[in-house]
C-alpha cells in the first residue's frame, strides 16, 4: 500500500493519525494537511485530502479527456474526478471525515457545500466523533445528507439501465439520512440495511430495510466451542425470499472486532459456512456480507463466540458468611472457563448424612448452608454448551465450617490530649475469622457507620463530635450481612471548635476621648459551650501571645500589630468534655484614611474687616475639607507661629462665630480636622487685619 510522503510538510505521522479515530486528531491533521498542500498548489487550498491509496488510482478534471495516476503530496480539487481500478483502494478526508472508497468506484470532487457526486461503486464514511456536521454528497440529480456521532456507514450504489438505486449499510452508531428533493428523514441503526430505489421516469424515492439476521451462533455468553469441533454458522436474509442463489455471502472470523487480522473467509452462495476450530483459547468475532443480485453490498453486525480447549473443573477454596450462631453460608466456587446449565454438583454432608445434587446455571459458584464445624465433601461434572459432551469429573474437596466466632471484648476508649485537636483511641479484642468490624455511635443521627479491617484491634478518631454518648463496635465474619456486637462503653462528648464569625483590629482612641488607651481586637464568634473564659493565641510575625478573655470578645493589646492571626477554645473544668482550639483567622486591620488640612475660606487671607465697636459684633470664620471628619480645632493669635493663642475652640461643623472676642489689630488663623483615632495637620495661617469703627 502506497502512502503520502509528507516530506515538505512538518510532521512524518499524519496518515496514522487519520486512521486513529480521534476528532481531535482528525481536525490536526486536516489543519496541517490542507496548510502544506496549499504552499504546493499554488496557494489553492484543496477541498480534499488523499490519505493512502493502493495499486491504480486514477484522476481527470472534468475538462480533460484523459486519465493520470495520481501521485504523492497531491491534493483533490473540485471538478476532479476519481477513479479506482481493480483489486484497489482508497483513503481520502473531505471536511474532517474519512472517506475509503473499494475497487471499481468512481466519484466526483464537488464544491464545499455538497462537496461529493457519487457515481457508482463502494463508499464508506467515518463520521466524525462529536461532529456536529452533516455531511453532503450528490447522487445523480438527488442531494443526501448524513449526520451521527462517532458512526461508520457503507454505501453501495451498483450500476442498473433501469432504476438508479442505493445500498446503505449501517456498521457503527446511529446515523440519520434525509434526501432534499422529498421530506424523508430515516434513522440507520447499526446492523440495519437500508436500499433506497429511484423510478427514472417518474423520479420517486421508495425505500426497503433490510437486514441479515444471525441463526447461529449468537451472540451470548454461552457461546463457546472445544478446539478442533467443528462449528456450523448460519444466517438469514430479511428479504430473501426465493432469490436465495443470485445473493452472494461473504463469512469472515477475526480474532479482532476490526477485522483487522482475518483467519478464515468463505464465499458461498449459500446461508451457511462450516468451520473446523483451531488451537485458539480465545474469543473470536464472525460478520457476514452480502452482495444482492441488484450489486448491493449489506453487512450484518459482528458477532463473538469462544473456543478453548477442554479443561477438568475444579472446586476451589469457598468463601463463606456468618448467618447465625448456628448456621454458615458457604459459597463454592468453580474454575472452569466455560460452565454451562446442565452442569451437576454433588456434595455429601458427612456430619448429617446428606447426599444432594445441585445443577448450576451461568454463574461459576453455588451455595450450601451448614452448622459449625460440619465437614463436607464436594465434587462437579459438567456439561459443555453447544457441545454436548460431558467433562472429566472433578477431584474430591474436603471442607470444614468455622467454628462458632466469638463476639468483641473488652472495648474501652482513652484520651489523647493535644494542643491543637484531642483524639479518641477505641481499643478491643476480636475473633481470629473476623472479616471487617463496624463502629457503631448511637445518638448521633449525622454520624456514618466506620467499616474498620479486621486485625488491627483499635481505631483512633479526633474529638469532633458532638453528644455522642454510646458507643460498640459489631463484628462480622467471612462476606456476611449478620454480626456480633460488643457491649456498650460511654464515650465523653466533644463541642465543635468555636467558629470565628470575624475579628477587627482597633487603634487606640485619641485622648481626648479615652485617656490613655489602647489598641484592642474586636472578635466575633460562635461557642456551643458554655463557659465564661476563652484562652487565645494571637500570632503575628515574630511571636505567639497568649490571652485569656471573656464572652465579651474583646482582646486588649499593648500595642499594634500588623499581619495577625488568632484562634480561640473554650477554657472547660468538665472531665466529661474535651475542647479543640478553632481554626485560625486573620485579624482585619482597617487602614486609617489620612486626613488632609481643611482649607481656609474665609476671613480671606491678608483681608481687612471693618467692625463697630459694638459689643456684639462678630467674625465668621469658614473652611472646607475633603476627608471625613468628628470635628475641627480653630485657633486665634497675634503671631504667625503660634506661640500664644488668643483662643482655642473646638466645633462639629466648619464654621465658627467669634462675638465679642476679637479687638483691633493683625491677627492669623488655622484650623485642623480630627476623628477618634487621629488628627490632621494644622491648616496653613491665614492673617487679617480688624478696624473698629466708632459711631
Amino acid at each position: 500500500m502506497k502512502k503520502i510522503s509528507f516530506d515538505k510538510l512538518p510532521f512524518l505521522t499524519l496518515t496514522l493519525l487519520a486512521l486513529a479515530g480521534s476528532s481531535l486528531l482528525f481536525d490536526d491533521l486536516y489543519k496541517f494537511l490542507r496548510t502544506g498542500l496549499k504552499k504546493e498548489q499554488n496557494h489553492l487550498t484543496p477541498d480534499a485530502l488523499i490519505i493512502q491509496f493502493e495499486n491504480d488510482i486514477r484522476k481527470r478534471n472534468q475538462k480533460e479527456i484523459s486519465w493520470e495516476n495520481i501521485k504523492e503530496n497531491q491534493g483533490l480539487y473540485s471538478g476532479d474526478e476519481i477513479y479506482v481500478g481493480e483489486k484497489s483502494k482508497l483513503d481520502f478526508m473531505i471536511q474532517k471525515n474519512l472517506l475509503h472508497l473499494d475497487e471499481m468506484s468512481l466519484i466526483r470532487i464537488e464544491s464545499k457545500g455538497n462537496p461529493l457526486q457519487f457515481s457508482s461503486g463502494n463508499l464508506t464514511l467515518n463520521l466524525n466523533k462529536n461532529s456536529l456536521e452533516v455531511f453532503k454528497f450528490n447522487s445523480g440529480d438527488e442531494e443526501i445528507s448524513l449526520s451521527g456521532n462517532d458512526t461508520k456507514v457503507s454505501i453501495t450504489k451498483p450500476l442498473d439501465s433501469n432504476t438508479e438505486s442505493l445500498g446503505f449499510s449501517f456498521e457503527k452508531g446511529t446515523t440519520e439520512i434525509s434526501f432534499k428533493n422529498t421530506t424523508t428523514k430515516i434513522k440507520g441503526l447499526e446492523g440495519n440495511n437500508l436500499i433506497v430505489t429511484k423510478d427514472k421516469k417518474g423520479g420517486k424515492l421508495s425505500f426497503k430495510t433490510t437486514q441479515i439476521q444471525i441463526i447461529s451462533p449468537k451472540e451470548t455468553a454461552q457461546n463457546t466451542f472445544p478446539n478442533n469441533s467443528s462449528v456450523l454458522f448460519q444466517w438469514r436474509y430479511s428479504d430473501a425470499n426465493k432469490q436465495q442463489p443470485p445473493i452472494t455471502s461473504f463469512m469472515e472470523i477475526a480474532t479482532d472486532s476490526e477485522f483487522k487480522n482475518i483467519i478464515y473467509q468463505s464465499i458461498k452462495n449459500t446461508f451457511k459456512a462450516q468451520w473446523q476450530t483451531l488451537e485458539l483459547n480465545s474469543h473470536l468475532f464472525w460478520r457476514v456480507q452480502l452482495v444482492t443480485k441488484e450489486g448491493f453490498k449489506l453487512k450484518s453486525k459482528p458477532q463473538t463466540f469462544a473456543v478453548f480447549t477442554p479443561q477438568i473443573p475444579k472446586i476451589l477454596a469457598p468463601s463463606y458468611s456468618f448467618i447465625s450462631p448456628k448456621e454458615w453460608k458457604i459459597i463454592f466456587n468453580i474454575e472452569s472457563p466455560f460452565i454451562s446449565s446442565g452442569s451437576v454438583i454433588e456434595l455429601y454432608d458427612i456430619n448429617r448424612n446428606k447426599l444432594l445434587n445441585f445443577n448450576i446455571k451461568k454463574e461459576q459458584s453455588f451455595t450450601y448452608n451448614a452448622p459449625p464445624l460440619n465437614d463436607i465433601r464436594v465434587k462437579i461434572k459438567a456439561l459443555y454448551p453447544n457441545y454436548n459432551q460431558p467433562t472429566p469429573e472433578s477431584d474430591v474437596f474436603n471442607f470444614t465450617t468455622p467454628a462458632t466466632p466469638k463476639k468483641p471484648e473488652n472495648l474501652k476508649y482513652e484520651i489523647i490530649p493535644s494542643k491543637s485537636v484531642s483524639q479518641i483511641k477505641l481499643s478491643w479484642q476480636e475473633d481470629p475469622n473476623t472479616s471487617f468490624n463496624e463502629l457503631n455511635i448511637t445518638n448521633l443521627p449525622s454520624y456514618k457507620k466506620e467499616k474498620l479491617k479486621a486485625g488491627n484491634h483499635e481505631f483512633v478518631f479526633n474529638c469532633d463530635f458532638i453528644n455522642f454518648k454510646k458507643t460498640k463496635i459489631k463484628s462480622f465474619f467471612a462476606e456476611s450481612v449478620f454480626g456480633l456486637s460488643s457491649d456498650e462503653i460511654l464515650i465523653p462528648a466533644c463541642p465543635k471548635p468555636i467558629e470565628i464569625e470575624e475579628a477587627i483590629f482597633e487603634p487606640p482612641s485619641l485622648s481626648r476621648f479615652i485617656k490613655n488607651d489602647t489598641s484592642k481586637i474586636h472578635l466575633k464568634f460562635k461557642s456551643q459551650a458554655k463557659t465564661k473564659e476563652y484562652a487565645v493565641q494571637i500570632m503575628d510575625q515574630k511571636k505567639i501571645i497568649n490571652l485569656t478573655i471573656s464572652s465579651d470578645g474583646l482582646i486588649p493589646l499593648d500595642k499594634s500589630y500588623q499581619n495577625l492571626k488568632l484562634k480561640i477554645k473554650p477554657i472547660l473544668d468538665n472531665k466529661f468534655f474535651f475542647t479543640q482550639w478553632s481554626e485560625i483567622s486573620p485579624v482585619t486591620i482597617n487602614e486609617l484614611t489620612p486626613l488632609d488640612p481643611p482649607n481656609l475660606v474665609s476671613p480671606k487671607n491678608n483681608e481687612v474687616q471693618f467692625l463697630t465697636s459694638e459689643k456684639f459684633s462678630k467674625v465668621l470664620f469658614q473652611w472646607q475639607t475633603t476627608t471625613a471628619s468628628l470635628g475641627f480645632d480653630i485657633q486665634l493669635s497675634r503671631s504667625s507661629d503660634f506661640k500664644k493663642i488668643l483662643f482655642n475652640q473646638t466645633v462639629n461643623s466648619p464654621q465658627f462665630d467669634s462675638i465679642g472676642k476679637i479687638t483691633s489689630g493683625v491677627f492669623y488663623w488655622r484650623v485642623r480636622s480630627f476623628t477618634r483615632y487621629q488628627e490632621s495637620e494644622w491648616s496653613a495661617p491665614f492673617q487679617m487685619r480688624i478696624i473698629r469703627e466708632k459711631k
